[in-house]
């Protein structure tokens, strides 16, 4: 073995874990191939809709939830304790129960039968993503994960921490998963996921490590979407096909490379000039 291999870090082996539905179609399903299909497991904890989506094909494992039974959702907030029914309901953490808008206990759902599917694994991975079928992204980054720590991208914040992309080792993911028994804990503290996720974190002693962005959301005009609709503006190499969903994702995305650009940039014109100050013999 060369003194080299012994420097680098061991390469993590990476699951990567889809929750929600497989809407997003093609665009987000090329970039996670071209930047993590060769080298990270897939599974999908989902609807069943969108059976004919790729996303399907490359999975390793497939745990799924009929979203046509009006029932499910009550009965996986009940399977964690039914003392969730006597506190008032908040919109958008609860929708769409008794007809609220929004989704927020609905992600937290397939954040819940997610744990209980993985907890059964063997422990073989010894990093974990949880993410989304419609987010493009941009470069094969991912956080070399420390033991304690959860790693999340800067943006969509709202007061708290992004609650689509995160990244740790098994331990801390398992237990970052289980959002819902703290909701009802702790009613009507915040009215949406992501402050809620923020107080979790810290209240179960994990440290949050943010990093720059290098993914962000697309999504087609015909889509379903449960609360957030696409904005006007297209999505690079979208064809057309494709509209950016928050756009100041895409926004943190170029101020970073253009950051990086900049610090490249200097650091070349630094390196010149000392060149160019060392008297010559």
């Amino acid at each position: 073995m060369s003194p080299l291999s012994l420097m680098r870090p061991a390469r993590q082996k990476t699951l990567f874990c889809i929750i929600g539905n497989l809407r997003g179609g093609d665009m987000p399903y090329n970039s996670y191939l071209e930047n993590f299909g060769d080298d990270c497991d897939l599974c999908l904890c989902v609807g069943n809709s969108y059976q004919d989506s790729p996303w399907r094909q490359h999975a390793k494992y497939i745990w799924e939830i009929d979203e046509t039974d009006t029932q499910v959702w009550e009965m996986t907030y009940d399977g964690v304790s039914k003392e969730w029914r006597t506190h008032n309901h908040l919109e958008n953490l609860w929708g769409p129960y008794q007809g609220l808008k929004g989704s927020g206990m609905i992600i937290c759902s397939f954040r819940q039968k997610l744990y209980e599917n993985l907890i059964k694994l063997p422990m073989v991975y010894d990093r974990y993503v949880l993410t989304r079928a419609d987010h493009y992204y941009v470069s094969n980054f991912l956080p070399t994960v420390k033991p304690g720590s959860i790693y999340i991208p800067i943006g969509e914040e709202y007061g708290g921490v992004t609650d689509r992309f995160s990244v740790a080792d098994r331990e801390t993911f398992l237990r970052s998963l289980l959002i819902i028994p703290f909701i009802i804990q702790n009613p009507n503290l915040f009215n949406n996921v992501e402050q809620y996720l923020k107080a979790f974190y810290r209240s179960s002693s994990m440290k949050i490590v943010k990093y720059r962005r290098n993914m962000y959301t697309v999504g087609r005009k015909d889509e379903q979407t449960r609360w957030q609709t696409v904005s006007q503006q297209e999505a690079p190499h979208g064809g057309g096909e494709y509209f950016l969903k928050y756009p100041s994702e895409f926004a943190l995305i170029n101020k970073s490379l253009l950051s990086r650009t900049i610090k490249r940039v200097k650091g070349r014109a630094m390196a010149m000039l000392a060149r160019l100050s060392v008297p010559r013999a």
